[in-house]
């Protein structure tokens, strides 16, 4: 299995393109470009990512039953895949491991998360933890107040009995903000991750 390309601080990438930016304005320069020199470690062929898609509704009725960590992380392996992005929390609310703050999903019976990025971990594969921000229905239940409003003065929450969809949450609200943090803090400190991946800002927000 390949490496990933060398971590570029942003003070370092900051330095090498100001002073690329700078070796360009010079005369006769127009012409040269600067490349990072790591990039030539990048293995000869596509550059394999996964996104792990798993947003599941409450009506899921088992998720993981079949999961077998080892034959997850041979799959990878095989395929020749260089990193992958599995599921901290969905846009239904629901974590995916044992956390203090939200509920797990309730047809998960153990650490998912756990599971996966020890499986990529022994192969040397980069795992990021996927986590749902504006996206919550279980935190819309819980605080309607931090809804967003849509023109129409309506919002995002689903009718009793309907399954929940897209249940749009404001960031203009502290509380909300403060709890996305300590979220963050939990499972960034838990796992041995690569990095994380916060989706869905709302437009407006």
């Amino acid at each position: 299995m390949t490496q990933p390309i060398p971590d570029l601080s942003r003070r370092g990438f900051l330095a090498a393109t100001l002073a690329a930016a700078s070796l360009s304005a010079q005369p006769g320069a127009a012409r040269r470009v600067w490349v990072d020199p790591r990039i030539a470690t990048l293995p000869n062929r596509p550059w394999r990512k996964i996104h792990l898609d798993f947003h599941n509704s409450q009506h899921v009725a088992s998720i993981g039953a079949r999961f077998d960590a080892e034959e997850f992380g041979a799959a990878l392996e095989k395929a020749a895949v260089d990193s992958i992005v599995v599921f901290a929390k969905d846009m239904h609310g629901y974590f995916y491991y044992p956390s203090q703050y939200g509920p797990v999903h309730p047809a998960l019976k153990f650490d998912l998360l756990a599971g996966q990025v020890e499986a990529c971990r022994k192969r040397k594969i980069a795992v990021y933890a996927y986590y749902c921000t504006t996206w919550d229905n279980y935190l819309a239940e819980k605080h309607p107040e931090w809804l967003v409003f849509k023109r129409d003065r309506t919002t995002y929450l689903p009718k009793f009995g309907q399954t929940p969809g897209w249940t749009a949450l404001c960031i203009a609200h502290q509380p909300f903000v403060e709890l996305m943090l300590r979220h963050a803090e939990e499972f960034v400190s838990r796992y041995e991750l690569d990095g994380a991946g916060y989706d869905r800002r709302m437009d407006g927000d």
